[in-house]
């Protein structure tokens, strides 16, 4: 005996029904029909064939508002029944669907071996699959194959009836084609990173190391399934391992905005021991939160080995340069194509009176006048006259020559003057 709730429900259209009381509500008078399996009294009940009839139409109402396509198949494969969306993907229509085996919208070679399958399925293993989804290739009308994801469930039938399943379709072609795309990205990704002639290491934010390049692997001389899982300290030279941990959870807590990007100088140690200079940047990796709320950072390095070696023999030859200089018994004064002093040597100090810090920066008018820094000067002695910081006048002989600098160096024109005091001379005449 139906109660008078669902008694209301009997009178209102189903949209109505739902918006009123709710699907669990439509639901429960839909199955309380199905639960008592109507005897021949029953059909003649009209109460209980309103309900029936209720809830067939609730149930095309629900298979047609669905976006994927859904079969209903018997033991054998057969199709009973079909929505409006299996129709439109699959390109048949549902009179041709409708007795037909379900093995004609599954493609490649999983067609020729459904039946079997299916067979098997419903004899041995339908709890083992029921309600689970797998995927195959599925085939058009026209032909065309596609990837879809299928889920089977049984259909609950009243004692004595046919055993009935439902399909439940899912197009997996915008999903595939999405996957796709992002690995060709990844793959585009991974070739850059593996491109670069730099060692690169992503850790996140425990300093874990969770990639690193061809690089770093040729760099280090670990390999990548050594590095991965590790600790980046493993590569830190000098004492910088042993405060690294410390260092990485400052840096993350308090400072990465003030040295997120930057670069800064430090030993790092190969596998084999040895230590070397390097120059670190650091830089975060956006993630979107949707994804992982992991903290992952990317540290670029570059090896400074060959630039410090240059760097010390660049060092050896200027103190050669400058020893040579400052052994010179004559002054030697240094300037640019403006004539300002830019290196003096002891013989300058002590020949004009000036230490190097008053002299270095000013004009070379300062110590001699009528210097002429064109081109008809080099390579010439000439007599002018210079003064000392006391105010004393002399005669001096002074040979101007352009120095040879890499015209790579950006640096300008600069000229070396060899100064001889001629006061002794004009003295002795």
């Amino acid at each position: 005996m139906m109660d008078s709730r669902e008694t209301a429900i009997l009178d209102k259209n189903i949209s109505d029904l739902i918006d009123a009381y709710g699907i669990d509500a439509v639901k429960s008078a839909v199955g309380r029909v199905g639960a008592s399996a109507p005897s021949r009294m029953d059909t003649d009940n009209a109460p209980i064939r309103k309900v029936q009839s209720l809830g067939e139409r609730i149930m095309q109402a629900f298979l047609e508002a669905s976006f994927d396509p859904i079969f209903s198949i018997n033991t054998s494969g057969v199709i009973h029944m079909v929505n409006q969306a299996a129709v439109a993907q699959f390109g048949w229509s549902q009179e041709e669907l409708v007795g037909r085996n379900i093995s004609m919208i599954i493609g490649d070679k999983h067609a020729a071996n459904h039946d079997e399958y299916l067979e098997c399925c419903i004899a041995t293993g339908e709890k083992r699959v029921m309600g689970k989804k797998r995927e195959l290739p599925a085939k058009r009308k026209d032909g065309t194959e596609f990837p879809i994801e299928l889920g089977l469930t049984e259909i609950k039938m009243p004692a004595g009836e046919e055993r009935m399943f439902v399909s439940f379709v899912r197009d997996l072609s915008a999903q595939r084609q999405y996957e796709m795309e992002l690995k060709r990205q990844q793959s585009i990704t991974a070739g850059v990173v593996e491109a670069t002639f730099d060692p690169m290491f992503v850790i996140n934010e425990l300093g874990i190391i969770q990639m690193v390049n061809k690089a770093a692997v040729t760099q280090f001389g670990w390999s990548k399934g050594e590095f991965i899982g590790q600790n980046i300290k493993m590569i830190a030279g000098g004492n910088h391992a042993e405060k690294h941990d410390d260092y990485l959870k400052s840096f993350i807590k308090t400072g990465e905005k003030r040295v997120m990007g930057k670069k800064r100088e430090l030993p790092a140690r190969r596998k084999d021991g040895t230590e070397f200079p390097i120059e670190l940047g650091l830089t975060e990796v956006k993630m979107p939160e949707e994804i992982t709320d992991e903290r992952l950072f990317c540290g670029f390095i570059k090896d400074l080995s060959s630039q410090k070696q240059y760097e010390m023999v660049l060092k050896r030859k200027q103190s050669v340069t400058m020893g040579i200089i400052e052994a010179a018994l004559d002054a030697i004064v240094v300037v640019d194509e403006r004539g300002i002093i830019q290196i003096v040597n002891q013989a300058t100090v002590k020949q004009f009176g000036w230490s190097k810090d008053e002299l270095v920066g000013e004009d070379v008018s300062i110590l001699i006048t009528g210097i002429d820094m064109n081109r008809t000067f080099m390579g010439k002695k000439r007599e002018l006259d210079a003064k000392r910081k006391d105010g004393t006048a002399f005669k001096v002989e002074i040979a101007l020559n352009e120095i040879d600098m890499d015209s790579e160096s950006g640096d300008g024109q600069f000229f070396c003057g060899f100064i001889e005091d001629l006061s002794a001379q004009k003295n002795h005449r």
